[in-house]
């Protein structure tokens, strides 16, 4: 129980939480525009995985009026940077991966760096072609 009421993200959560009897209006307008979601149920391979199983969702565009509209969007902002911390530390265990049987220190922090800088999310976009 200590360890959770030490978490950040439940701190965090707390705190919106009690910030959210403190605000009242009278209106508010949510609105998401070029979002989507998607799954594909993939035919079951010979091996241990589905092939082909997964899911998407884009959020797209987001506005917001009003409180209940704002604290919607913050949940939407908190559930993308999650995602975006769990793609870069994937793209960083990729990376170790790759270069823990490099022998040579000096060689495997090179290509370490070299590698690192695909998982940044700015670099990523860039790199299949995202303005």
């Amino acid at each position: 129980m200590k360890a959770l009421a030490s978490d950040p993200a439940v701190i965090d959560a707390l705190n919106v939480l009690k910030g959210l009897n403190t605000k009242n209006d009278a209106f508010s307008v949510f609105g998401s525009f070029d979002a989507n979601a998607g799954a594909q149920a993939g035919k079951a391979s010979t091996g241990t995985e589905n092939q082909g199983t997964g899911a998407s969702l884009k959020i797209g565009r987001v506005f917001s009026t009003g409180v209940a509209a704002q604290n919607l969007t913050e949940g939407f902002r908190s559930v993308y940077a999650q995602s975006r911390l769990d793609a870069v530390t994937s793209c960083l265990n990729g990376v170790s991966a790759v270069v823990k049987d490099i022998a040579d220190a000096a060689e495997k922090a090179k290509q370490a760096a070299a590698l690192s800088a695909f998982c940044k999310p700015e670099q990523s976009r860039q790199s299949v072609g995202a303005p």
